[in-house]
């Protein structure tokens, strides 16, 4: 349970403590030998229209005005004001930007442990820091230049400080966490889940009446400007996003199969999830979901050409990962005896997943049902997989073939890394 009065750490075990540091490293040191390999265009969503939006903002010093001029002129714009700013600083070396993602990147590991260290034992913090740090596709995104990479970070550190003010009944901390928050939303409009976490944490309590009133008061500006960006310039309709039907990915039939089946054996035998690979993966959103978690959307027949075994890393990763399918089932099923807190970071979690549906079915095309569209709820998700394990440790030995399967998948995704990069 997490206490709101004279708040403690959870008793973390030395040497698991000892352990967490030395992933600490670990996990910053994959994603630098990641990015001194590929740096910043491997492994990349619409980069280019993320860079157009950075130069145009680094060349004409103010946001676009005319938000369907460009694919990326919808989105928020504090992500595209600072690298605009360092695309200025470094002559339109993109590097430097990839700097800025690895930066982002670290962020957001510094404040997974320490959001963990509010809400977990030792054991689901071990486990659910195996996951967020050496999952390859959470590695490719320290590397990327896209908002998402802001959005990794704000929103790990604004989940952190709204549970820590939560936590001291709003006295301190509030002011942090509503000025994050903010920073979050104007980084991009889908994290608007975190500010109904925030919002609703807000209102168990009547003695939280001027907090609300300033959350009121600076969200209702905020919303007005984006919203202001949005609609005025078009007069016609609230253009959140360039989006559409593209070739050969288009999801015809958005059924309860395709909502619901989870074609396991056809995964594994392609080994990845690729946006133009087998239908029985692409058009399934939970095998789909399950394998870009992993890997990505992206072809690796080049790879494997070049080191076949790679092909033998994927497939047993994705074997020993369906590990975390049943850490979120046993979860789900024991949420009914979690806290108030626990229950609204798992609201968050399910907004989001609402979110996405409602984007495919707005813009049916496979590369829409991209994991990476949880970046907002990534620690999250991670800690619903770690704690629904620890819940089935009913013996030493179920816990010893847990921690073993887990640290094992951590093993095999360094080792995967390695191969690419080699």
């Amino acid at each position: 349970m997490l206490e709101r009065v004279k708040y403690k750490p959870p008793n973390i075990d030395p040497n698991l403590y000892i352990n967490c540091n030395l992933n600490n490293s670990i996990r910053v040191i994959v994603r630098v030998i990641y990015f001194n390999k590929f740096g910043v265009m491997l492994f990349q969503h619409d980069w280019q229209g993320h860079i157009d939006l950075i130069r145009y903002l680094a060349e004409n010093y103010a946001v676009p005005s005319v938000p369907n001029r460009g694919w990326e002129y919808p989105q928020q714009p504090l992500y595209y004001i600072i690298t605009a700013t360092i695309y200025k600083l470094f002559n339109g070396d993109l590097n430097y930007i990839g700097y800025f993602s690895i930066f982002c990147s670290t962020l957001f590991l510094i404040y997974s442990y320490r959001l963990l260290s509010l809400i977990a034992d030792r054991y689901t913090i071990y486990i659910a820091l195996l996951f967020l740090s050496f999952t390859p596709s959470l590695i490719y995104m320290s590397a990327r230049v896209n908002n998402d990479v802001l959005v990794l970070a704000l929103s790990t550190v604004s989940i952190y400080y709204i549970v820590k003010s939560y936590l001291n009944h709003f006295k301190r901390y509030f002011s942090i966490a509503l000025t994050f928050t903010t920073l979050l939303f104007l980084t991009k409009i889908s994290t608007a889940s975190i500010e109904l976490l925030f919002f609703g944490l807000l209102l168990l309590n009547r003695d939280y009446k001027t907090q609300r009133y300033i959350f009121a008061i600076v969200g209702v500006f905020i919303l007005s400007l984006t919203l202001w960006h949005l609609y005025h310039p078009l007069m016609e309709k609230f253009y959140f996003v360039n989006s559409a039907k593209f070739p050969k990915q288009t999801i015809e039939n958005l059924n309860s199969e395709y909502l619901f089946s989870f074609n396991f054996l056809e995964l594994l035998k392609q080994g990845f999830s690729h946006v133009f690979g087998a239908d029985e993966v692409r058009f399934s959103l939970p095998t789909y979901q399950f394998g870009t978690m992993l890997f990505g959307e992206f072809d690796y027949r080049y790879f494997i050409k070049k080191e076949p075994n790679i092909t033998i890393l994927m497939r047993f990763i994705i074997i020993l990962s369906t590990i975390y399918i049943i850490g979120l089932l046993s979860y789900m099923t024991s949420i009914y005896r979690k806290n108030i807190v626990q229950k609204f970071l798992f609201g968050v979690f399910l907004i989001n997943l609402l979110l996405i549906v409602k984007f495919i079915a707005d813009y049916p095309s496979v590369c829409n049902s991209d994991f990476r569209y949880f970046v907002g709820s990534f620690t999250l998700i991670g800690y619903i997989f770690a704690k629904g394990l620890t819940e089935l440790f009913f013996n030493r030995y179920i816990r010893y073939f847990i921690l073993g399967v887990v640290s094992n998948i951590s093993i095999l995704e360094i080792l995967f890394i390695l191969y690419i990069t080699i």
